[in-house]
């Protein structure tokens, strides 16, 4: 299959349809940009307002939406009533901030909410989330799927949905250090394919202790395993963001450059984010860092591997001995 995996793709649809291609190390052709919130929580008030703040950035080419922490004012619950209601709420808030920013075709990450198969398959339906958007399967680390994913599979397939699979392998997990990183990076990247028949895929590794994929250490290592999949594969993957520092932290910069440059010669075809903080925070998320990583992503198109080392390098240094703790910066309505 792995010959026969097609070499672009097309999300989105009329004036904001985009294509991803496959990438070579050392290539200067266009890099696409997916810039959201990634499921940071945030109340009902503020859901279209965040989604907005990323869906306005002329240089995001598509956009992942924020998680409702409340439905209505209900607590959500999986596998619930709720979990529907949930999820066609966060449908409808994210095709209306589509169209007030002028972008009704964009793609959109469905169901980020959904908790279980239940909400992410109720939205794809009549009058639900498009096929033209960008649809979730998810790998649990390390290497392992459930029938959950699988279900949803079948139904994307039948029903030719554009597929993200991601699997996030953890570095000082299982795999080890940088080496085992890279391993586990292709072979999940591979795997998620032969299992769910993706679209795209993201290949973002997470640290055991920082969540962040930011740390130098593993640079080196999803560096090797992007050039290792864009030679040997069709695959069309991303570099996923996700820095220490939160938004108004000032070192989020030299963390969200130092990934991107240390990815964009190595052959990616897309980069996603940014996770500021790690995600794990409510609120703390702002369409400022996407507008940032879309800017050094086209610049960074332009470099080759060895003059991206150098530069990485002096990142590096800026920000490696601030990386003891995760720093949550300032919430969206401070930023």
């Amino acid at each position: 299959r792995l010959d026969k995996i097609p070499s672009r793709v097309i999300l989105g649809s009329g004036d904001d349809e985009v294509t991803i291609k496959r990438r070579l190390p050392d290539e200067n052709s266009r890099i696409a940009v997916s810039g959201g919130a990634y499921g940071v929580p945030v109340p009902e008030d503020l859901y279209s307002p965040v989604l907005l703040s990323y869906a306005q950035e002329p240089g995001l080419d598509f956009i992942e939406g924020p998680m409702l922490t409340t439905t209505h004012g209900r607590p959500p619950r999986a596998d619930s009533p709720w979990e529907a209601v949930w999820c066609w709420q966060e449908k409808n808030l994210a095709l209306e901030v589509a169209k007030k920013a002028g972008r009704p075709g964009i793609a959109i990450g469905t169901a980020v909410g959904s908790a279980s198969v239940l909400g992410e398959l109720s939205t794809m339906t009549y009058g639900g989330f498009r096929q033209s958007d960008k649809h979730h399967l998810v790998f649990t680390s390390e290497l392992k799927v459930n029938y959950a994913e699988l279900t949803k599979a079948v139904h994307f397939m039948h029903t030719d949905a554009k597929v993200l699979g991601y699997y996030n392998p953890i570095y000082g997990g299982y795999g080890g250090g940088v080496e085992g990183l890279a391993i586990l990076m292709v072979a999940g990247q591979i795997l998620l394919d032969a299992c769910f028949q993706t679209s795209i895929v993201n290949a973002g590794p997470g640290h055991a202790h920082l969540s962040c994929n930011s740390y130098p250490a593993m640079l080196s290592g999803q560096a090797l395993a992007f050039q290792a999949l864009c030679r040997n594969t069709n695959l069309l993957f991303s570099s996923f963001l996700r820095p220490t520092a939160g938004p108004c932290v000032p070192h989020i910069f030299d963390e969200i450059a130092a990934i991107v440059i240390a990815s964009a010669p190595c052959g990616i075809s897309f980069v996603e984010g940014v996770h500021t903080a790690t995600g794990r925070f409510e609120n703390h998320c702002s369409g400022l860092e996407a507008r940032f990583m879309a800017d050094i992503t086209h610049a960074a198109e332009k470099l080759t591997r060895v003059e991206a080392d150098s530069v990485v390098k002096k990142l590096v240094k800026k920000y490696e001995d601030k990386q003891k703790t995760i720093l949550k910066g300032k919430p969206f309505s401070e930023c």
